[in-house]
């Protein structure tokens, strides 16, 4: 089954970027199609922040993105078309698909906050990292960190290879955050402050669930 949903390992696509992970077969250029069902089922509860992918519909993968972040763990992230992106943890394997994904996550790109003087971003600052946030009228609780004292925010770059253009590295500064959803699947939100190779900072929200490997599949 494994074979059809990601393709025969015996002949496995090749990246533009030559040495990127292909977890699960995915790279720049490939296509992922999310379950209709999962879309349509989730989609239906209305109790989700993120909007799900349409049913059916094909979503180009434009940009990778990697991150070490040590003791041998992984990040690969699949960043698509519309505004959604896929990411694989990953701390085995090789840089084939005979990777094993330890966590499978799909996330919407939310606000973006582009802090335009210090006292802003100082403004914001105060929240980021509490035992709590506020986001889209919801309360969510951290994840990382457990306990009530403000926790320091994850550190960690990503290097990010577009299909068609030059890599680039973003620096990280993340928190992630998690509420429970009735009847459904846990709900994330990471809260990420980003700076770019030009110095500028951006502060992206991003919402999420966790996937399994039939969710979705990929060519």
């Amino acid at each position: 089954m494994f074979g059809n949903l990601f393709g025969n390992r015996n002949n496995e696509p090749q990246s533009r970027h030559p040495g990127l992970p292909i977890p699960l077969n995915l790279r720049p250029g490939a296509m992922i199609q999310f379950d209709a069902i999962l879309s349509r089922v989730l989609g239906a509860m209305g109790k989700y922040t993120l909007e799900f992918p349409e049913p059916g519909k094909m979503h180009k993968v434009q940009s990778q993105g990697e991150c070490d972040l040590g003791q041998g763990a992984k990040l690969s992230r699949f960043y698509l078309l519309d505004d959604y992106w896929l990411q694989v943890k990953w701390s085995g394997g090789t840089a084939g698909a005979d990777i094993t994904p330890d966590e499978l996550h799909l996330f919407g790109f939310g606000d973006v906050f582009t802090p335009a003087t210090q006292q802003e971003f100082e403004d914001f600052a105060v929240g980021f990292g509490l035992a709590s946030f506020s986001y889209d009228d919801k309360v969510w609780d951290r994840v990382w960190s457990p306990g009530s004292r403000k926790a320091a925010a994850a550190e960690y770059s990503e290097k990010v290879h577009p299909l068609d253009d030059a890599a680039y590295r973003t620096q990280h500064q993340d928190m992630l955050y998690a509420r429970e959803v009735p009847g459904g699947r846990e709900e994330f939100l990471l809260v990420s402050i980003e700076t770019g190779e030009n110095g500028d900072v951006n502060v992206v929200h991003s919402v999420g669930i966790p996937l399994n490997v039939s969710d979705f599949q990929v060519t």
